[in-house]
């Protein structure tokens, strides 16, 4: 009997000895994954840092963009209309141009009859 008891203390510490190194390596492991995790968390906060400031910073781009696009349509809508003034000035002094002609002819052809 003390031989069974003996027996099975040693089948016991082999048995604890097996789990204490399986428990071990898992505490390893553990412990690895969770550095790794950190570093990843890291990683990933500064990334997430970084994006954010690149977003405000295409966000601030964006809006002086639309700015500029405001002013140059402004631009464009009074070039258009000082455009069609002149056109409409241009049309005026032609008419006044032909008007002007024709009396000519007229006085001259007149004078010459005389």
């Amino acid at each position: 009997m003390a031989k069974l008891v003996s027996t099975c203390a040693c089948q016991l510490r082999k048995i604890g000895r097996k789990y204490r190194m399986q428990a071990e390596e898992v505490q390893k492991e553990l412990k690895e994954l969770t550095a790794k995790n950190a570093i990843a968390e890291q990683t990933s906060q500064s990334d997430a840092v970084a994006l954010r400031g690149r977003l405000e910073s295409l966000e601030k781009e964006r809006d002086e963009l639309t700015e500029r696009l405001g002013e140059a349509e402004v631009e464009r809508n009074n070039a258009v209309r000082k455009m069609k003034e002149i056109e409409q000035r241009s049309h005026e002094l032609h008419e006044r141009l032909v008007t002007l002609t024709e009396v000519c002819n007229v006085v001259f052809f007149n004078v010459d009859s005389d």
